[in-house]
């Protein structure tokens, strides 16, 4: 069954290829005909190097996060100290403060000549106000953001999800599962990367997060309805398992927050975050 990255990504079926931009229209896009061509979830787990049952054996994990991407986004880089000074110095109270300091020093200088120094205290110690007022804040806005990365960090590591491998359960962190991974899923679980439903029971999903729709959608592993599965949303009713067919970037939750920071990869949907059933089997995508 295991078979190399070459092989998965040759093999297509109906026009429809097993590359990480396909895998991922296909959810966003909610392409049924997509998994009809592999004969439902099963057929594509196996498409995958997969199994349904048993999972991946792990063996290749890093080539498949080097080919499908890693179910992982860098976040953004922290904001310097000095890029803090800066934005401080934008605001309309720091600049009437400086605006006066440097007048008071300009008058002193132009009415009092000979008393420079002593006539120009007023100003200066405005100047050091500014200063000392600008470093406090930067230096409170910095601590609070590299403590909030630090926490953030902290309970990603702590989170963990039940997949298959090698037919047995593990428990992995989020940004080591990869496409092909079976995951198993229950009531209170935010999913980690974006799936095909294999088999679940009363599976009901929030999706509000990316929808802003508060409605729960009901989810079945059967293609005719709605086996998609979307990362960032919450488990609200039953249990089951799923096969990971895009993740990190290339996942739709993954998509909006690199649109919204600007990275490459994001795409920003002008209506909805998912596209509407797609049941022509000769409208081709991946």
């Amino acid at each position: 069954m295991s078979k190399s990255m070459e092989e998965i990504q040759e093999g297509e079926k109906a026009g429809y290829a097993l590359t990480k931009e396909g895998l991922s229209d296909m959810v966003k896009d909610q392409q049924r005909g997509y998994l009809r061509a592999y004969d439902g979830g099963e057929g594509l787990a196996e498409a995958l190097g997969s199994d349904a049952t048993t999972g991946l054996d792990g063996a290749d994990l890093d080539e498949r996060m080097a080919t499908f991407g890693k179910n992982y986004i860098d976040p953004p880089p922290l904001k310097s100290y000095m890029s803090l000074i800066l934005e401080g110095c934008e605001d309309n109270t720091m600049k009437a403060l400086i605006a006066c300091a440097v007048i008071s020093i300009l008058l002193v200088a132009a009415v009092k000549p000979s008393h420079r120094l002593t006539a120009s205290i007023e100003g200066l110690a405005i100047f050091a106000t500014v200063f000392v007022v600008l470093n406090l804040q930067a230096t409170i806005e910095y601590t609070k953001a590299k403590e909030f990365r630090r926490q953030q960090l902290a309970l990603e590591s702590d989170t963990a999800f039940a997949c298959v491998r090698k037919g047995k359960i593990v428990d992995v962190q989020p940004k080591y599962i990869v496409v092909g991974d079976v995951v198993r899923v229950a009531v209170g679980d935010i999913v980690a990367a974006d799936g095909i439903l294999l088999e679940g029971t009363d599976v009901k999903m929030d999706e509000s997060a990316l929808t802003g729709e508060p409605i729960l959608v009901e989810k079945s592993a059967n293609v005719d309805d709605d086996p998609f599965l979307l990362s960032g949303t919450n488990v609200m009713t039953g249990s089951g398992k799923l096969l990971v067919v895009a993740v990190g970037i290339n996942s739709v939750q993954g998509r909006i927050l690199a649109a919204v920071r600007g990275q490459p990869g994001g795409q920003e949907e002008e209506e909805g975050v998912v596209g509407g059933d797609d049941d022509d089997d000769d409208d081709v995508e991946g």
